[in-house]
C-alpha cells in the first residue's frame, strides 16, 4: 500500500507553572492508505503558548492537517 501520511520527530511541550511537560517528545510513526491510527489521549485544559514547534503534517499532499 502506498504511504499516506508520515509524522517524523514529532515533539509538544507545554509551559506550566511547575515547569515544562513533554506531551509527545520525538515520536515518529506513517499511516499506509486504507489503515487506522488509533490515539487515546488524556486532555486537560492547558494554556497554549505563543508558537507552533516543527512543519505542519501533510495528509496525501493536499495541505495542513
Amino acid at each position: 500500500m502506498s504511504e499516506l501520511i508520515r509524522v517524523e520527530n514529532l515533539k509538544k511541550y507545554f509551559r506550566t507553572p511547575g515547569g515544562m511537560l513533554h506531551a509527545v517528545d520525538d515520536v515518529s510513526f506513517s499511516i499506509d492508505a486504507g489503515k487506522t491510527l488509533g490515539v487515546r489521549i488524556r486532555l486537560r485544559k492547558v494554556h497554549p503558548g505563543p508558537h507552533r514547534a516543527g512543519p505542519p503534517a501533510r495528509h496525501g499532499g493536499e495541505g495542513d492537517v
